[in-house]
This record gives C-alpha cells, sequence and structure tokens, in this order.
C-alpha cells in the first residue's frame, strides 16, 4: 500500500517536471476534449535566442545550433554516417570547434507538429525537407544509425554507409 503510494506519487511528480521542461507545441485551439489545446501543456518562456553570431541557443535543452542551414543541405554536402561525424567534429564555426552530430531526441525537438512546411521553428532558416544523420545507433542494428525526417516529423535507421545530411550542435 504504501509503496503504491510512494509509486504514484513519483509518477506524478516526473509527469510535471517533463510537462515544464517540454516547450508547449502551439495548438490553442481544443479540437477534442483532452487534446493538446485543452492542456497547453508544457513550457513557457523565450526557448530559442537568436545569439546574432549565426548561431540560436535553446534554452529549453541547453544547446547550440546554427542558424542557417544552408552548408547543411545542399546535395553535394551529403556523406555516409561516419563521415558526417568526422566532418562535424572537425568544424570550427562562430568560433566554436567543439561541434559533433546530434542524437535523435535533439533533433527531433526542434521541429513543431504544429508547424509547416519543414515543422522547424520559425528562428531556423534554410532548413530543407531532407534526411539528417544522427548519432543514435539501433541497439539491434549496429551497422544502421537512426536518420531524421522533418517533413515527417520521424526517424527510420538507415544503413550508415548510405548518404545523408548531418548539422552540428554543441552543448552551450
Amino acid at each position: 500500500m504504501a509503496l503504491d503510494y510512494l509509486m504514484g506519487m513519483l509518477t506524478k511528480a516526473m509527469e510535471k517536471i517533463m510537462a515544464n521542461l517540454l516547450p508547449k507545441t502551439g495548438q490553442t485551439v481544443e479540437y477534442y476534449p483532452g487534446d493538446d489545446g485543452t492542456y497547453q501543456a508544457g513550457w513557457e518562456g523565450v526557448r530559442f535566442v537568436d545569439n546574432g553570431d549565426g548561431t540560436v541557443t535553446d534554452n529549453a535543452t541547453g544547446l547550440m545550433w546554427p542558424k542557417d542551414w544552408t552548408d547543411f543541405s545542399p546535395y553535394e554536402s551529403r556523406k555516409n554516417w561516419e563521415d558526417t561525424i568526422d566532418y562535424l567534429e572537425g568544424l570550427t564555426l562562430f568560433g566554436y570547434s567543439d561541434w559533433r552530430m546530434p542524437n535523435a531526441y535533439e533533433l527531433l525537438s526542434l521541429f513543431n507538429p504544429g508547424v509547416r512546411p519543414y515543422n522547424t521553428f520559425a528562428i531556423f532558416t534554410n532548413v530543407e525537407d531532407l534526411g539528417f544523420w544522427s548519432s543514435s545507433t539501433p541497439s539491434n542494428s549496429p551497422t544502421a544509425a537512426y536518420a531524421v525526417y522533418p517533413q515527417y516529423l520521424w526517424t527510420y535507421d538507415e544503413w550508415k554507409v548510405d548518404l545523408f545530411y548531418g548539422v552540428p550542435v554543441r552543448k552551450i
């Protein structure tokens, strides 16, 4: 009995913490009782800050991203997974040299299901409807990695030898 009560309290506390860490989707209309428009749960505040130097800081995740993705999505920039990691980790951009490939959750956090086209938050420019490599590898398939597709808001495991795009991220 006491354990059930404690687990229930812990679950409620975790739900409250997660609701405050995850950003709101922006849906304000209630289409059906209990949908996102009903509760409008999530973190409120200035999520993205344009640093004025070509970078954007995400206050919800503590990550820094390039604002303009033009250089990371031309057809010629596609690379296999390992080459993409090496390329991103070798970058010196905007005075920083500690860039890396984002994991699948970090990359997906940039895409807002309430915004079209491309589903990205408006602060980012030139984000194409393309597959972007993540650093995440499926546990059952070490020869694959997750690619994130902004136009579908999903990930798919792709062979690491395939050619996709990469965008850098760094921890602030």
